[in-house]
């Protein structure tokens, strides 16, 4: 019998669709990553249900910490046996990290349910105060089929708006410009078919 761990990793990503898009992710991650110095510390938030477990442990850092406000999706990192610090947190609340604690920082499928800019570069601030080293995160891009359908499938269930956050490329290069971060690479994960970017940013001295 599965374990409710399991069972709920594989209820949020076990659809064929979020496989794809997930294995995809990791391919564009491997890319960006590939020549770069073995990070010593990662830190994966949210963490979720460790679903970048795999690929972190590929990675083979001295000390990892997954952080995630939700203490269940901690927990479920224990039933999986997965190894590394687990941390209950907020990233616009503030991390429960020293300044330049961690090397290489995750930070997957957040920035697209912020809606305001004032969050997002909330959040990119705090990862930039923890993160000495690169930031690889993702957003959605706005244009394309897949804003397209959601809209669309939110006016067919007459909701007023859709809860998620299309971006154009330049303004959050610039949002994180502005708190600290210099954008390196921006990625599509499924081109043309799905909205979801992978990006990387590397930390510099934000403007004064």
């Amino acid at each position: 019998m599965k374990s409710p761990a399991a069972f709920q990793h594989e209820r949020r990503y076990g659809s064929p669709d979020q496989r794809l898009i997930h294995e995809r992710e990791l391919r564009v991650v491997r890319e960006l990553l590939r020549g770069r110095a073995r990070p010593r510390e990662i830190l994966d938030s949210p963490c979720g249900y460790g679903r970048l477990a795999r690929l972190i442990q590929e990675l083979e850092p001295e000390r990892v910490v997954f952080l995630d406000r939700n203490p269940a999706r901690l927990e479920a990192l224990t039933a999986r046996q997965i190894e590394g610090a687990r941390l209950q947190g907020d990233l616009l609340a503030g991390l429960p990290l020293r300044e330049g604690a961690i090397e290489l920082s995750f930070c997957f499928r957040l920035l697209q349910h912020l809606r305001s800019a004032q969050h997002r570069m909330a959040t990119l601030r705090e990862l930039r105060r923890v993160t000495r080293g690169a930031l690889i995160s993702s957003y959605y891009r706005a244009g394309g089929l897949h804003q397209l359908s959601q809209h669309l499938g939110y006016q067919l269930t007459l909701r007023r708006s859709q809860p998620l956050s299309f971006l154009d490329p330049a303004q959050l290069a610039d949002e994180a410009a502005a708190v600290g971060w210099r954008l390196v690479a921006d990625r599509a994960a499924l081109p043309g078919l799905h909205a979801q970017r992978v990006i990387l940013l590397e930390a510099v001295e934000p403007p004064a």
